[in-house]
């Protein structure tokens, strides 16, 4: 092969000179924009699959919420049965936490209203425990899933001398339990 065709003048020259790195950009600009588009999208995925984990967490907790609040009524009472039920274990787990001695616990429920669907329960406790330990299971029970807040409280004063301070009282919770009301 004869070299000399290369050189054979000076638009030759700059031809064989600029040409193949224009040709080279020409390929190669494209394939690095496309990589570039390739890894942000991967980036975004990995972002969301990241995120997958807490929302299974969330759509838990919210089924954890609902299942608290749906009464299955058999047709006898049972619904009623089981909203009892249901506000007294809330009330007993946040107790027995937080080392709340309950002596006795009384349920009365109220009408469910027809707009929202939620029957209200009275719930009367008589215990026995420290104020820390009082306090500790308002909290826990004072959460939104619950629906159930403190409405009155009772305590008579600690005696004096007691190593560990107890009060004694009475705590009376209003709470509400989603109620299946038949449709006139």
């Amino acid at each position: 092969m004869d070299l000399g065709m290369f050189h054979s003048g000076k638009k030759g020259f700059l031809l064989w000179l600029i040409g193949p790195p224009v040709v080279m950009t020409a390929i190669l600009l494209p394939v690095a924009l496309y990589s570039m588009h390739v890894k942000q999208d991967c980036a975004q995925r990995q972002a969301i699959l990241q995120q997958i984990p807490e929302m299974n967490r969330q759509v838990g907790r919210a089924g954890e919420t609902l299942r608290h609040f749906i009464a299955k009524p058999d047709g006898d009472g049972a619904a009623v049965a089981d909203g009892a039920a249901e506000v007294s274990q809330r009330i007993y787990r946040a107790a027995q936490k937080h080392g709340f001695a309950i002596r006795s616990l009384t349920a009365e429920k109220h009408d469910a209203t027809a707009k929202s669907g939620l029957a209200a329960w009275t719930v009367s406790v008589q215990g026995d425990g420290a104020l820390s330990d009082i306090v500790a299971m308002f909290d826990d029970l004072h959460v939104p899933e619950q629906l159930c807040a403190v409405n009155m409280v009772r305590l008579k004063t600690p005696r004096a001398g007691a190593e560990k301070v107890s009060y004694s009282g009475d705590i009376v919770f209003q709470c509400h339990v989603a109620s299946m009301m038949k449709e006139n």
